[in-house]
């Protein structure tokens, strides 16, 4: 009897586990979906834009950008953690984490092309952020924090695409991170230059002060606390 208890008991911890798991994946994937959908309509506005067919556009654009980019990185955070939970299809969670990765690779790709075609409307910076677990990088998860110490103040102004080295099975990110020589954890590239090692709130201050041209961005990174 103790045995055809546990065993019960086993089987519905099987059943809710590869029901949950397939709720979130379907949930994701169709998410990801729209995601896919998102880049492809921002990557034909940006090319109706720089062939002057669309014209004073690049306000709206931006504005479509910023949402789309903040999407993206809600939905990565909830990827990552639903990876990490998945009992039974975690395969596939990571499968499709890897189209979140390229996700971001994509909308960092266009946000730099778009800053030079609309310098205008483009006051922002752009980050990578290479991380990975407390035990490889112990000084990531406070990166991290420091991080989104600057998203809180800039909001829109920056944006931060995080890569995990969960993610090293796309090649994308092979490609990337050798482009730009980084071999350790964390590495930050910013505006396509490489800061490698943890970098402190104040030095990242100054860093992100230097890149902003705006009065009001300026007003709100340069000065201290």
């Amino acid at each position: 009897i103790a045995f055809l208890i546990t065993l019960a008991v086993f089987s519905i911890g099987m059943f809710f586990g590869f029901w949950m798991d397939t709720e979130r994946l379907d949930y994701m994937t169709e998410l990801s979906n729209i995601q896919e959908l998102n880049y492809r309509s921002l990557q034909l506005q940006y090319q109706l834009v720089s062939d002057n067919i669309l014209k004073n556009e690049c306000q709206a654009i931006k504005g479509l950008f910023d949402t789309f980019i903040i999407e993206l990185e809600e939905s990565r955070e909830r990827i990552e953690a639903y990876s990490a939970d998945a009992t039974v299809k975690k395969s596939d969670f990571e499968q499709l984490l890897r189209r979140y990765t390229l996700s971001q690779i994509n909308f960092w790709y266009i946000s730099n092309k778009f800053k030079e075609q609309c310098p205008k409307s483009s006051d922002y910076v752009t980050i990578i952020y290479f991380h990975s677990n407390p035990v490889e990088c112990p000084k990531c998860t406070e990166q991290g924090t420091i991080l989104d110490y600057f998203k809180l103040k800039l909001k829109q102004n920056i944006l931060i695409f995080a890569i995990s080295e969960n993610t090293e099975m796309e090649p994308t990110v092979s490609l990337v991170k050798n482009s730009y020589n980084i071999s350790s954890y964390p590495s930050l590239i910013i505006d396509n230059e490489i800061v490698t090692g943890f970098v402190t709130r104040e030095e990242l201050r100054d860093i992100l002060c230097k890149r902003f041209k705006s009065d009001e961005n300026r007003e709100i990174i340069c000065k201290g606390e």
